[in-house]
């Protein structure tokens, strides 16, 4: 496993639309990962909300962007646009991400690529696909995390 200061950087995308209740919560808990703070970002996609979301957001220092088209896949797909780390980890408005959830991500990401709790073998490569998608299951929370592939 790499050394934690070889670890990839990772850029969190977080969709939100009229969340203005929950998303403190979810950066609060983004702030607070066991990762070094300079080893992620958090990019909050505003998905025209018309309630406080933008006030509550501001607050904090996260990259706030704007995506008019409603739903959250073209809300994601903005922060996709926008993400500039080697790996890209979603989660939602609404959910409290436990401190260790990025570190779990980015180590099950770093040493073998898995999936559905299975490890893919080095044969990975013969794919057409250049990217790899993880989904870790926290309870009753589903995170994704998706990972580029060398040429």
């Amino acid at each position: 496993m790499p050394a934690k200061s070889e670890r990839p950087r990772v850029s969190v995308v977080v969709p939100v639309y009229n969340g203005a209740d929950q998303i403190g919560h979810c950066i609060e808990a983004l702030r607070q990962q066991t990762l070094p703070a300079d080893s992620y970002e958090i990019i909050i996609v505003n998905n025209a909300s018309v309630d406080d979301t933008e006030k509550i957001i501001k607050r904090y220092p996260v990259r706030l962007l704007y995506e008019a088209k409603r739903g959250p896949a073209a809300a994601r797909n903005t922060g996709i646009r926008a993400a500039d780390a080697d790996l890209i980890a979603f989660t939602d408005a609404d959910c409290i991400p436990h401190e260790d959830w990025l570190e779990h991500l980015v180590d099950a990401m770093s040493d073998t690529i898995c999936g559905a709790g299975a490890e893919l073998y080095p044969t990975i490569k013969k794919i057409r696909s250049r990217t790899i998608s993880i989904r870790s299951s926290f309870g009753s929370i589903t995170t994704y995390a998706t990972k580029s592939l060398p040429t």
